[in-house]
């Protein structure tokens, strides 16, 4: 074990200073109670896109791996971060890889790059660009290699680019998955849909209710 004694993971979350804590977002207390069932199983690997977000809380130079990290609990839990620019972060559990989710040649080198190194993902945080496409081509690529029972987050569904339509956020399209319809836009993702087995809903302090969703794989494609 990492330590004797776990700290909460909005405790954690703090003293790193991702805004996944509660002085900010306050995804954290949510993802504690969502995620539970997951950390006991045993989480060996997370990856994470977006490593480090530009605001003045940071204290560490990966706050949200280093926050993964100490969750897992797990001497041996490897934490990948994917991010379009270098941070150059190789040890202590953590890894930085070059990754702009859009380039889909990129998506597909981290694939195969978690495929041949790592095997499988247990948990899998989409807080990259939160461009609907992204999140969408992210998913599209990594959820081959996310392990039955494993969960997929996507975060900061609320936020969109300017000049991106509204009626393609992916927090929609969940929703209207939810309820039994398929939304056009998204018939690219219906496959990888098809194997989800539970979708819990996370919100945020500041961005408003369902800003966040997490998504357990229930079946292989």
């Amino acid at each position: 074990m990492i330590e004797a004694k776990r700290r909460t993971l909005d405790e954690a979350a703090r003293s790193y200073g991702t805004d996944k804590g509660g002085q900010y977002h306050g995804y954290a207390a949510q993802y504690e109670r969502a995620l539970e069932p997951l950390r006991k199983d045993g989480v060996r690997v997370v990856v994470e896109i977006g490593v480090c977000r530009a605001w003045d809380g940071n204290r560490h130079i990966c706050p949200s791996l280093a926050l993964w990290r100490e969750w897992s609990g797990r001497e041996d839990c490897a934490v990948v971060g994917l991010d379009k620019c270098e941070f150059g972060v190789n040890g202590g559990g953590l890894r930085t890889v070059v990754c702009d989710q859009g380039d889909a040649e990129a998506l597909e080198q981290a694939r195969l790059l978690i495929l041949e190194e790592y095997g499988v993902a247990d948990l899998i945080v989409d807080d990259g660009s939160h461009v609907a496409a992204h999140q969408q081509a992210t998913m599209k690529a990594l959820w081959p290699v996310l392990r039955v029972g494993g969960a997929y987050v996507i975060e900061d569904l609320n936020y969109n680019p300017e000049g991106e339509k509204k009626s393609r956020r992916v927090r929609g399209c969940v929703e209207a998955w939810q309820a039994g319809t398929k939304p056009e836009w998204l018939v690219d993702l219906r496959r990888e849909m098809k194997s989800v087995g539970k979708i819990e809903w996370v919100d945020s302090a500041v961005a408003g209710k369902r800003s966040a969703v997490v998504l357990w794989k229930a079946r292989e494609l």
